[in-house]
Order: C-alpha cells, then sequence, then structure tokens
C-alpha cells in the first residue's frame, strides 16, 4: 500500500464526513457544532492526584480533615479546581514538606486582612473567570470596598464579615444550591451567624434583634 493511495484514501473519509454532516438537519447540525464548541470550552479535567486531600482526609483533628471532606462538594472542585489552585503548594509531592513549599507559592491560611484579594487574584480576572462561568460579575472585591464590611475592613477591624463569612470556604455551593448559605432561602440565617448573635455584635453597637424581626415581616412571608 503505497502513500499517494493512503493520501487518497484520507482525503476520501474526509470528503465522506463532510457529506454526512451536510445531509443532517439543521438542528442536528446545529447541536452537534454545539457540543463540539462547549467540550472544547471547557476547563481542563481535575488533577489526577492531590496530596493534599488524600493526607488531610485521613487526620484525626476535624479541624484538618473537614475541609478536605467538605471540598468534595465545592463549586470549585466541580471546576477541576483543586487546593494549589488557592493555596499553592505542590499538590504531586509525596511529603508534607514538599507539599508546603514555599517556593511553590504556598500559604496556608490567610489572615482576615487579605482574603477579599485572596479570593480577587481570580475572580476579579475577566479573562480567567470567562473559562468557567463567563455571567459572573468579577467586581465583587471592589464592590466589597464599598460596603460596611470592606470599609471596616480596611480601618484594621479583624471581627468583621468577608467573603468566606457568607460563603463558607472548602465546601462553597452554586448560588442555585438549594444547600448553599448564600441560596435565597438562606440568606437570612448565613446573616444571623453574626447579625443575630448579641455577644459578637455589642463592640459594634448594633441590635440582634434583627433577623427576628424580619421573620415576621412581609417580606419574609413573602419570601418562605
Amino acid at each position: 500500500m503505497n502513500a499517494s493511495f493512503l493520501v487518497q484514501r484520507r482525503k476520501g473519509a474526509k470528503e465522506n464526513q463532510r457529506h454526512i454532516f451536510a445531509s443532517l438537519p439543521l438542528c442536528a447540525r446545529t447541536t452537534l457544532a454545539f457540543v463540539v464548541l462547549l467540550m472544547l470550552s471547557m476547563p481542563a479535567s481535575a488533577q489526577k492526584k492531590s496530596s493534599c486531600i488524600d493526607c488531610h482526609v485521613k487526620l484525626d483533628d476535624p479541624r484538618l480533615s473537614n475541609p478536605a471532606k467538605l471540598f468534595d462538594n465545592d463549586v470549585h472542585r466541580s471546576r477541576g479546581l483543586s487546593c494549589n489552585d488557592c493555596h499553592g503548594g505542590d499538590p504531586n509531592a509525596d511529603t508534607s514538606e514538599a507539599a508546603k513549599d514555599p517556593s511553590k507559592g504556598y500559604l496556608g491560611k490567610p489572615r482576615t486582612a487579605d482574603i477579599p484579594a485572596y479570593c480577587g487574584k481570580c475572580h476579579s480576572d475577566a479573562n480567567l473567570m470567562k473559562k468557567f462561568n463567563p455571567s459572573l460579575r468579577v467586581d465583587q472585591e471592589s464592590e466589597y470596598y464599598t460596603s460596611v464590611h470592606g470599609k471596616l475592613l480596611k480601618s484594621g477591624e479583624q471581627k468583621v464579615a468577608t467573603c468566606i463569612s457568607c460563603h463558607t470556604v472548602h465546601g462553597i455551593r452554586a448560588v442555585s444550591d438549594p444547600l448553599s448559605s448564600v441560596y435565597p432561602l438562606n440568606v437570612a440565617d448565613t446573616c444571623a451567624k453574626c447579625h443575630g448573635n448579641a455577644d459578637y455584635m455589642r463592640n459594634f453597637k448594633i441590635p440582634s434583634d434583627q433577623v427576628t424581626k424580619f421573620r415576621t415581616s412581609v417580606h419574609a412571608k413573602a419570601l418562605y
């Protein structure tokens, strides 16, 4: 079988594929093209190894093991991201020391004051976010700093709400998920974690009965 024959055979196969595609109904061609584009635009699949999770799920201390277990249902994980995408380090390493190598950008737990920028390094990057969800806003970090919480954080207050106070961490779910802390029916309870705590709010001189009053309002009755 010579080379010229193989070339002609390939050309013939391509022509057959074109004819088959052209013979399909318009709706079928449109659907097929959409599926191909969707597959090409999807983020890379999750990495095969994560020494972070492999190690942490086995730890006896729930403060260290629970984050790894919660991450199993995290929206970031479902999009192919893992621990190192936020914390840096080397997820392919076989020892704790190598996995948490500072030269690989490892940062275990960010300071409260750094959390908005920590989340914002991805969520404020429009080009990056388009790869995962083009509909997501990318101005949340800048908007946060216009809020009472953001202004207090910039003033040095450490007991103020940041991104993770409302969205949680390691188990973050999509807003449309009924189990999400920011799902519409759960928002009042999420706010109440701080604003319904009299001891926590005392230093801010803010009443802690807003959620209780909200539940008797016309808005709550319409919502629930």
